[in-house]
């Protein structure tokens, strides 16, 4: 029982890890690190290093260089001396980034070669695209984010692809147009804070991007079953267990989901409970009374 209970807060845990890496993306800085100091403690010293690279993050978003440096570098010895490759990868990531943040370029391409490093042993598509992208930024070469829009645009990994593309902006490769459709991509998945990046970026070059569009959906748009599924995917349900509170099959289930991420711009079931704490979906009263159903 102790075993199921501690798996259970451990992916709770990494699910909030998660919740808070989102809130980053959209700017909601403040956000992310309540939610992170209200984190329940996992067992195991991966978690707390884990959390640590994510307060790292945070520090670097509210630009406090100093704590972001010194609590990524720790990580990033931490996670390669037990071999953690999560630790290592969240803590070379962000890490690369703040140093050329800070015009230390020199560091910030060796983190990008210890990054390739890591990729080469693990081998995992997520930790080789950052590694290009990192190695593309630090080696001048644009080939190297080329591959990865390439790959990310053939698999549908939309933010992905829009990292690619402003990357291949920063090489000052066909810049207008690789900013434009970065800052399109970011705009559809509701990541102000990486379009802000792109339109500085375009302002600075003297391009004029035009507006991005919107992102899709909004409470108002959504029917009434729309908002019961939300809800129900906030209390935790299953697809198994959604379907048998509506009287839907799983396919009628599964297919309501789907509309329901093209509609609100959400890409997966934890998206869609972020936005609804933030209260982005569901009126405050239907929210409410929600949570008093539970």
């Amino acid at each position: 029982m102790r075993l199921e209970f501690s798996g259970l807060t451990n992916n709770l845990t990494w699910m909030r890890f998660i919740e808070v890496r989102i809130l980053l993306e959209q700017g909601h800085h403040a956000g992310a690190g309540r939610l992170l100091d209200g984190v329940e403690p996992a067992e195991g010293a991966v978690y707390a290093a884990v959390r640590e690279c994510v307060r790292g993050r945070i520090a670097l978003a509210g630009k406090d260089h100093t704590v972001a440096l010194d609590t990524l570098r720790r990580q990033r010895d931490i996670g390669l001396a037990n071999g953690w490759c999560e630790v290592t990868q969240c803590a070379l990531e962000v890490l690369t980034s703040c140093l050329r943040e800070v015009g230390d370029h020199r560091e910030a391409r060796r983190a990008a070669e210890q990054l390739t490093e890591l990729a080469a042993t693990v081998g995992t598509p997520k930790i080789r695209r950052s590694a290009h992208l990192a190695m593309a930024l630090a080696d001048r070469r644009p080939q190297h984010a080329q591959d990865v829009l390439d790959e990310a645009t053939a698999e549908g990994l939309p933010f992905v692809a829009a990292k690619a593309h402003h990357v291949l902006a920063t090489l000052g490769q066909d810049r207008a147009e690789h900013l434009h459709r970065a800052s399109t991509l970011f705009g559809d998945l509701g990541a102000p804070v990486w379009q802000k990046l792109v339109l500085a970026q375009a302002r600075e070059a003297g391009l004029a991007l035009g507006r991005a569009p919107r992102p899709p959906g909004g409470a108002d748009e959504l029917t009434e079953t729309e908002r019961q599924l939300v809800q129900l995917v906030h209390d935790g349900l299953s697809n198994r267990e959604i379907s048998q509170v509506l009287h839907y099959s799983r396919k009628t289930v599964e297919a309501y989901l789907s509309r329901l991420y093209r509609k609100t711009g959400c890409r997966s079931r934890v998206d869609l409970v972020v936005a609804l704490e933030r209260g982005g979906l569901l009126p405050a009263r239907a929210s409410r009374e929600g949570a008093g159903t539970r």
